[in-house]
């Protein structure tokens, strides 16, 4: 995640050089403030959605038995056992690496999940290419995994995941 800031203050870096040098380049300048941006929305989405799935991992294990006798409220939506999860995946490359990266899980019906799934999408899409081998394949996996949901789970499966003494409290 931080990953992306900094590559992101790199490409500003070098756009605002392009910029001061002899012989400025509008269109090199131009386009490292776009892939800049890009890469400081990326970072931006990860972070709200980390603290996101933070938060909604500790709603679980405190809800765990409400919501196995049938239903606690999160952010005013009822979630029982078999509420549907979606976890998008973002397909990142920078050189020759390529990352896959998970993102929250989201209430289906009830979370803003094809705007996550359609930024997933995006940036994959604009990012994911970039690394060989493995970017153009993760890319395609992933862009396919996304446009039909994402990776779903019910909340009993995954309450199922926790630890036993997580339920307790």
């Amino acid at each position: 995640m931080y990953a992306a800031l900094v590559a992101g203050f790199f490409f500003l870096a070098a756009a605002v050089l392009s910029l001061l040098s002899p012989q400025p380049d509008l269109t090199e300048a131009l386009a490292g403030v776009i892939i800049a941006a890009i890469l400081f929305a990326l970072f931006a989405f990860f972070k709200y959605d980390d603290k996101r799935d933070t938060e909604f991992d500790v709603w679980l294990i405190r809800h765990a038995r409400e919501i196995l006798g049938g239903g606690a409220l999160f952010r005013g939506e009822l979630v029982t056992p078999s509420s549907v999860l979606a976890k998008y995946q973002v397909v990142v490359s920078v050189g020759i690496m390529s990352f896959r990266l998970p993102t929250a899980s989201y209430v289906v019906d009830h979370d803003r999940t094809t705007l996550v799934g359609a930024a997933s999408t995006v940036f994959s899409l604009v990012l994911g290419w970039w690394g060989v081998p493995w970017g153009p394949i993760w890319t395609v996996q992933a862009v396919y995994r996304n446009l039909r949901g994402g990776f779903r789970e019910t909340v009993g499966a995954q309450l199922a995941h926790l630890p036993p003494f997580a339920h307790v409290r």
